[in-house]
């Protein structure tokens, strides 16, 4: 958990996969004076006790709990040694607990990142970071937007960067959807009535936003394009409203990230931290339009979740 001495002006220690696996789990005690030096000796993952630990009301944010100055009655902050017995029995007692959280399916997403390695964050600690930025979030998935699958497919010109909404139709062939249905052209197409011909060669692409929550906190991330072609694999963008297996298969394959329930509920505020599975995944932090140019402009921050799939399970 993280260690840090304010006085001492010394860099915050944290085990970011620590602090997410305790969740809502952790609190923070503060110590004074003398007590300041044994922290020095403590890392992350240690074991320790904490002797007369005092709560009292000295914020708005609630009860602080602090070790004062002084050993009266035993008062201070002791290292278990790794080979301590009550560490060893305790041990045992938390990998038991690991144990049957991993091998309970109803409680965890089956998913894989490219950046296994990376520390886990928090939502909050993402939120509170540079940008951009890249982070390994360990959450869930309680809603997913647009409420409707065939919504989630645009039309896309690679010319002009355009994306427009799908029509219902029969056609499979993404430009001629555009000329049947009277969709608005292409900005970058002859806006009086061009013939067919002309318009660019437009294709179906994905766009969709998740909303992501943990302990901490919530963010609405996006997924698109490319990336929902890594999260789902063998799952192309097509008419949806033609495609009726694409549409099918997208939608099992949100029910299931969202623990079998409906994607499109939003979570019962009491229920979602019981009631839904845990899922990895990577998520980038941008600036919408771009890095701002000075310091005084202010810029939507964005996320957006990539390097990420799913087990073939559906």
């Amino acid at each position: 958990m993280p260690v840090q001495t304010d006085e001492a002006k010394e860099t915050v220690r944290v085990d970011h996969g620590l602090e997410a696996k305790a969740g809502d789990l952790a609190v923070t005690v503060t110590l004074y004076d003398d007590h300041l030096g044994s922290v020095q000796s403590i890392k992350c993952g240690d074991f320790v006790r904490l002797c007369n630990v005092h709560a009292a009301d000295y914020s708005d944010d609630g009860v602080d709990l602090c070790i004062h100055r002084g050993t009266t009655s035993g008062r201070g902050v002791f290292r278990y040694s790794p080979s301590d017995t009550d560490v060893l029995n305790l041990k045992k007692v938390l990998d038991g607990v690991d144990a049957g959280s991993s091998n309970n399916q109803e409680q965890r997403v089956a998913s894989v990142t490219l950046h296994p390695n990376v520390p886990f964050s928090t939502i909050t600690q993402m939120i509170n970071s540079q940008v951009p930025h890249k982070h390994h979030l360990k959450v869930q998935v309680t809603q997913v937007f647009p409420s409707e699958v065939t919504k989630m497919v645009k039309l896309f010109c690679p010319q002009c960067k355009s994306k427009y909404d799908m029509a219902r139709g029969d056609s499979s062939d993404a430009t001629r959807e555009v000329h049947d249905a009277g969709e608005q052209c292409p900005r970058c197409a002859n806006k009086k009535s061009p013939p067919f011909e002309t318009l660019p060669q437009l294709r179906y692409v994905f766009r969709m936003e998740v909303r992501l929550e943990d302990y901490t906190g919530a963010v609405n991330a996006y997924l698109v394009e490319e990336d929902v072609g890594d999260m789902f694999p063998d799952l192309p963008a097509t008419n949806l409203f033609v495609d009726h297996a694409c549409r099918e298969s997208l939608h099992k394959r949100l029910c299931f990230l969202c623990g079998g329930k409906n994607p499109f509920d939003a979570p019962v505020p009491s229920m979602k931290s019981y009631s839904r599975p845990w899922f990895d995944c990577c998520v980038k932090s941008y600036y919408v339009g771009g890095k701002p140019k000075k310091s005084s402009d202010k810029r939507q921050v964005a996320y957006r979740i990539f390097d990420t799939s799913l087990k073939p399970l559906c």
